[in-house]
């Protein structure tokens, strides 16, 4: 979900500005709207390039670093909500595990355990990208949040993992996780003593109604698993920006204009019908309960022509725009 990133684009702002946030959402893709709403579906291959491309604007190499310890499970939304509402680290962690699929399609968290200690294992589905050096050390000051929770902000693991190979940054990493670091994992993993599992949540007050219906409820049931709700749902968010051609999409995913096509086409769909399904949905939503002309719901939908989303509309629903807004008005 888009909430994946938490506060790293107001980060990246703050610190550097607009221009170079907007270069770095240009260059993995993306559409500043869902970052500002905190909503919607982000690839994660677009999260690779995100972070890459805010690397090279920093001059930092290891930019994701900085942002490490800015990134916390509370930032995704009721879904952190309920994995720290637990009473202790080990539910806290095991509802992490059986829900993680409603925060990340692909992901996966599970536990390693040994003699003393237990590993938080956390596997990124899309690790081959450019920018996974950087993903890697954000997810796991964002994996290492859940104990620090329960454990304090001084709290240090007894090692950390990372699945990317070791480089020149070995003593700055670290340094940053206060413990440890192996690299060439097969995850990343942060090693917690096994005594600690049993710590006892530190905030009074949680809800202890909240559950992982209420999460599935509120997400959505979470990230699109099918290749057509993926396209879909970018096309959603990107309505309105220039960002809603078969290319564009393509570039998001990271796939070819013809993989695109074809992955579409087993699927017995196309990108055309989708894009026609997303538009017209979204018509019925401004013309029900927005104040947006004929005209201006058009422009927003990326029609050549008002006559053009007047066709479309009507052979779609069977009545002109103006028809199905005054059809609602009179039902109202």
């Amino acid at each position: 979900m888009a909430q994946a990133l938490g506060p790293i684009p107001d980060f990246v702002c703050e610190q550097m500005g607009e221009r170079a946030l907007l270069k770095a959402l240009e260059n993995a893709g993306l559409s500043i709207d869902s970052f500002n709403e905190k909503v919607g579906y982000v690839p994660e291959i677009a999260i690779d390039r995100f972070l890459e491309g805010a690397a090279r604007q920093s001059g930092d190499s290891l930019f994701g670093l900085k942002v490490a310890p800015l990134l916390s499970v509370r930032d995704y939304g009721l879904w952190g909500g309920y994995v720290l509402a637990a009473r202790c680290l080990g539910d806290s962690i095991a509802r992490a595990i059986r829900t993680i699929g409603i925060h990340a399609s692909g992901d996966e968290l599970f536990v390693r355990a040994g003699t003393t200690t237990r590993k938080f294992c956390y596997r990124f589905a899309e690790r081959d990208g450019i920018g996974y050096r950087q993903v890697a050390v954000v997810a796991a000051g964002a994996t290492m949040s859940v104990p620090q929770h329960y454990l304090g902000e001084a709290w240090h693991p007894v090692s950390v993992g990372l699945d990317i190979p070791a480089g020149v940054h070995r003593e700055r990493i670290e340094e940053a996780f206060g413990c440890p670091v192996y690299f060439n994992r097969d995850c990343i993993e942060i090693e917690i003593e096994t005594h600690h599992w049993k710590r006892s949540n530190p905030v009074a007050n949680q809800d202890l109604t909240l559950t992982a219906h209420d999460v599935r409820r509120a997400f959505a049931g979470g990230p699109p698993h099918q290749f057509p709700q993926v396209v879909a749902s970018l096309l959603h968010q990107n309505l309105g920006q220039t960002t809603t051609d078969l290319d564009a999409v393509a570039y998001t995913l990271n796939v070819s204009r013809r993989t695109l096509q074809r992955r579409l086409e087993v699927d017995g769909t196309s990108f055309r019908n989708i894009l026609g399904h997303v538009k017209m949905r979204r018509a019925t939503e401004l013309l029900t309960d927005s104040a947006l002309s004929i005209f201006d719901v058009a422009i927003f939908l990326n029609y050549s022509t008002t006559g053009h989303f007047i066709r479309a509309f009507k052979a779609r629903f069977g009545l002109t725009p103006g028809e199905y807004r005054s059809h609602i008005a009179i039902a109202e």
